[in-house]
């Protein structure tokens, strides 16, 4: 496993492995690369028939994949630096292609965590709902708070939990809207927009405030904020709850799904 040292290294080795039949997820920005190579977060491993890209978490290794031959076997490979887990998504719309990225990483040692469904606003529906707390959009003073509710929320290798840095830059960017119970955290929506488009990271309520109308309210006022982009969410299969929260609010499953596996350190 090599280092990035600099941005000029990248464009060769990963326009190399970007052939006709590469099973991918590759599709970092170039901004995305220059952050975590000035962090000294990016590493790769190269190999007949693929490349590995791992992208160095606080607690695990992010692994994004260019493959092209799936019937190669490699000693060693997917060792990182044996001691941090490495998790790995495979998003496809097709069943057989999912399967058979999940065979081969499975083959290494991969276990299957969960599975996700994309869901986009296939319609605006108007829903004016409204909450007894606070909704707003967060500020820097709330930064720490926002990012304990996002750990005591979501899982530590599954849940996308962003950096320090990137809580702290969307925060700034208007990403970030919460519910608050006086200066207790209750509920995050967290986004990001990219031009025409619009993405919900995360959405949690506090277990004890939960049913109280709050995730509507959040939602309310995210919609009213992007109402002219393209929305979408990947959503856990099995949480039936937040499957129909966003069904009411026009959302409906596109056809791509993933699987979330991990291999302990």
């Amino acid at each position: 496993m090599k280092l990035f040292n600099s941005f000029d290294e990248i464009s060769p080795i990963v326009r190399k492995h970007f052939k006709v039949g590469v099973s991918t997820n590759v599709f970092l920005s170039e901004s995305e690369y220059r952050a975590l190579i000035d962090k000294n977060r990016l590493f790769y491993e190269e190999f007949n028939g693929g490349l590995l890209l791992f992208k160095k978490r606080e607690n695990d290794y992010l692994c994004y994949y260019q493959i092209t031959d799936l019937n190669l076997q490699h000693e060693n490979l997917f060792e990182a630096d044996g001691k941090l887990p490495i998790v790995v998504e495979l998003v496809s719309k097709s069943v057989e292609s999912q399967n058979n990225m999940q065979n081969f990483f499975e083959s290494y040692g991969f276990k299957k965590n969960l599975e996700r469904m994309r869901m986009k606003k296939k319609e605006q529906i108007t829903n004016n709902a409204k909450s007894e707390f606070a909704i707003k959009y967060a500020d820097p003073e709330s930064e720490t708070k926002i990012m304990q509710f996002l750990k005591q929320n979501f899982d530590e290798h599954t849940g996308c939990i962003p950096s320090q840095d990137e809580l702290e830059k969307d925060i700034n960017n208007k990403f970030v809207i919460t519910a608050f119970d006086g200066d207790k955290v209750i509920g995050v929506l967290h986004f990001k927009n990219d031009k025409n488009k619009s993405e919900i990271r995360h959405l949690a309520i506090d277990k004890e405030y939960r049913h109280q109308n709050i995730a509507s309210a959040l939602m309310c006022e995210y919609l009213k904020e992007t109402k002219e982009l393209n929305s979408s969410v990947w959503v856990r299969k099995d949480n039936d709850e937040a499957v129909k929260l966003y069904q009411k609010f026009g959302y409906k499953a596109d056809g791509f799904s993933s699987v979330v596996l991990i291999k302990e350190g």
